[in-house]
């Protein structure tokens, strides 16, 4: 079978840069959550571990050495509210990482707007593919 786009398209969104892709003022539509795009964000998740994860306030605070965003970012968990801003900037600034937030195209849009007021912009957007194995 052919694969197709899973709804968990995500992007990130740092004080540097990166998050979902959509320009401002964007008129497509997001999509209906399903169980089916947990799953997916669950697999992807634990297929690119960190060396080290907080929970906080249902965000996976993620920190490993290097320069990979999927590995150093604040990814929710769930159909959660915004980040406590503060607390994860300690943290990653403990570890000198910069502060790097995940963020679902199915989420929340207060999410966008919280880490649009407080300067953290748009840098580039990941595609998840998922199509029934032949095996």
């Amino acid at each position: 079978m052919g694969c197709y786009l899973a709804a968990a398209r995500r992007g990130i969104r740092s004080q540097t840069g990166w998050l979902r892709g959509k320009s401002e003022g964007s008129t497509m539509k997001r999509p209906v959550v399903s169980a089916l795009q947990w799953r997916i964000e669950e697999a992807c998740l634990n297929a690119w571990p960190a060396l080290r994860e907080v929970l906080l306030d249902g965000w996976l605070l993620r920190f490993s050495e290097g320069l990979t965003r999927r590995a150093n970012s604040a990814n929710a968990l769930a159909p959660v509210g915004s980040p406590a801003l503060t607390k994860c900037q300690c943290l990653y600034r403990r570890l000198g990482l910069p502060t790097i937030f995940r963020v679902l195209s199915f989420a929340d849009p207060a999410i966008d707007q919280q880490l649009a007021k407080a300067g953290y912009t748009s840098e580039g957007e990941s595609c998840v593919l998922y199509g029934k194995s032949t095996s």
